[in-house]
């Protein structure tokens, strides 16, 4: 699996916020704030992708499909480990 530029920013960003643990959760705005070019749109679109990969999930179970606070997953620790621009 790979991701886009700015699906890797996005996972960068929960991974950061959150401080690479899967209980750690974290908001979709401190998730935007960490970004001052990117339309809210736009990463809603990027966390629905990384949450259909597995790399994040809904830190709360709802009817909609993506709610508005995240975990980053197992896997997505291992993804951002394996991949991140700040561990090379």
């Amino acid at each position: 699996m790979k991701l886009t530029a700015d699906q890797q920013r996005v996972l960068e960003s929960i991974a950061g916020l959150g401080r690479e643990e899967c209980t750690s959760p974290v908001t979709i705005g401190a998730i935007h704030h960490t970004f001052s070019d990117m339309d809210v749109r736009d990463l809603v679109r990027h966390l629905q992708i990384l949450l259909d990969m597995g790399l994040v999930a809904n830190a709360r179970q709802t009817p909609d499909g993506i709610g508005n606070t995240f975990l980053i997953t197992a896997e997505g620790i291992d993804y951002y480990r394996r991949n991140s621009r700040k561990n090379h």
